[in-house]
C-alpha cells in the first residue's frame, strides 16, 4: 500500500496568473474574484460575461478596457461593446 503525502501550493496570484497565461488555454480576469477559461465564454457585455453553462459573471470597472483589449485580441480583432 502506497501513501501519497498531500502537499500545499502557496503562491502568489500574480504568479498562478503568469502560469497560466503562458498555457495553452488563456484565462482572462474579469474581477478580483474571478479568473476564467476564455473558451467558456459564451457572450459579453460592456459590464458582464456569461459562460457556456449560463452563470452570469461581473467586468469590473477597472477591469472592462483591458478585459476587452485582452478578449478581442483573442478573438482576432477589434470589437467595441
Amino acid at each position: 500500500r502506497v501513501r501519497r503525502q498531500r502537499q500545499m501550493c502557496i503562491r502568489d496570484r500574480s504568479e498562478i496568473e503568469q502560469k497560466m497565461s503562458d498555457g495553452k488555454i488563456p484565462f482572462l480576469r474579469v474581477h478580483q474574484s474571478y479568473l476564467v477559461n476564455y473558451y467558456l465564454i459564451r457572450s459579453r457585455t460592456k459590464i458582464e460575461i456569461t459562460l457556456v453553462n449560463g452563470k452570469k459573471l461581473p467586468i469590473s470597472e477597472e477591469r472592462q478596457k483591458y478585459f476587452n483589449q485582452q478578449y478581442s485580441h483573442l478573438l482576432g480583432g477589434e470589437i467595441n461593446v
